[in-house]
């Protein structure tokens, strides 16, 4: 595990917090309760979980500029999990955070904007690290793995709330959309499988079925 190091960006005039960065997009605010010795982090920024499961852990490797914390309470979206020494274990804090992660989309607590119902993707970059092609449907990420004998599987974005994804999943069987003509699209969402075909484009059909998945994966 790579030692996280946090980068000062400054402070944020109208409240007086404290703000850093990490790597090259993670951005949070920082405060620290001296007499309860926990360091607070509230993250400002879209970021995948894995990203920061990984910087949490980081904190407490040799030669982190975090090192000195006895506890780290994390805020994101609405989440709270809290990192000591004794956990700093980047694949059960990853757990942990996708278990609350699952509860807000069950409760439809995550932001949950309209996808145009004629949308046209863009494509953004192809990874050569993880061999995808990257697409940005109106305002929201995507990347498609792989695409085999007409079906095509999309790798889900944390960032995009539950009914947005599916949205914008059966927005692609819309006639008008650049991105018509596949058989099928399949994804996972934290472990659980989705497929949708021109035979099963209703959104609210698959959103709740998927929530009942996700309360018995995670629970």
């Amino acid at each position: 595990m790579a030692a996280t190091m946090v980068k000062f960006e400054g402070i944020e005039s109208s409240t007086g917090r404290l703000r850093f960065s990490y790597e090259r997009h993670t951005k949070f605010f920082l405060r620290v309760v001296e007499e309860l010795g926990i360091t607070e982090l509230t993250i400002d920024s879209e970021d995948d979980l894995v990203t920061i499961a990984t910087m949490l852990a980081g904190c407490y490797e040799k030669g982190s500029n975090m090192n000195g914390c006895q506890m780290i309470v994390l805020h994101y979206y609405g989440i709270s999990v809290q990192v000591t020494r004794g956990n700093a274990i980047a694949k059960f804090i990853l757990a942990e955070l996708t278990a609350k992660w699952a509860e807000l989309i069950v409760k439809g607590y995550l932001p949950q904007e309209k996808v145009n119902t004629t949308p046209m993707a863009k494509f953004t970059r192809y990874s050569s690290d993880s061999k995808t092609l990257g697409f940005y449907l109106g305002e929201y990420p995507f990347s498609i793995v792989s695409f085999q004998n007409g079906v095509v599987t999309l790798q889900y974005d944390s960032r995009v709330g539950l009914i947005d994804f599916v949205t914008m999943v059966v927005s692609c069987f819309n006639e008008k959309s650049n991105l018509y003509g596949f058989d099928a699209i399949e994804s996972n969402i934290l472990h659980v499988p989705i497929r949708v075909t021109s035979e099963n484009v209703d959104v609210d059909a698959i959103v709740n079925q998927l929530r009942k998945d996700l309360i018995v994966e995670h629970h």
